[in-house]
């Protein structure tokens, strides 16, 4: 899946979480809510977190955190050179 096109998805899960929660769980819920529905694939390649953050026109800590989440909950898995990708566990 392109970049633009998973940033569309995550902006729509983003819109579906209720606006009152913190940005950071909003982005986290919205990542794994995409990523429980297959609609973020094993193997998919997130964008880098300064991308999303710019794409988003959020802070790039909130992003990092988000990631970090999903890192240690084994819905990512990062690829040291090679970027962010949804795991193969979930």
């Amino acid at each position: 899946m392109e970049t633009h096109l998973i940033i569309e998805v995550i902006e729509q899960y983003l819109d579906r979480v209720e606006p009152s929660i913190k940005l950071r769980v909003r982005l986290y819920m919205a990542l794994r809510q995409a990523i429980l529905d297959c609609t973020l694939g094993e193997g998919t390649r997130l964008p880098p977190t300064r991308r999303l953050a710019e794409d988003l026109k959020i802070g790039r800590n909130t992003v990092v955190r988000a990631y970090e989440q999903l890192l240690v909950e084994g819905y990512l898995e990062g690829r040291v050179g090679d970027g962010t990708y949804v795991s193969d566990v979930v």
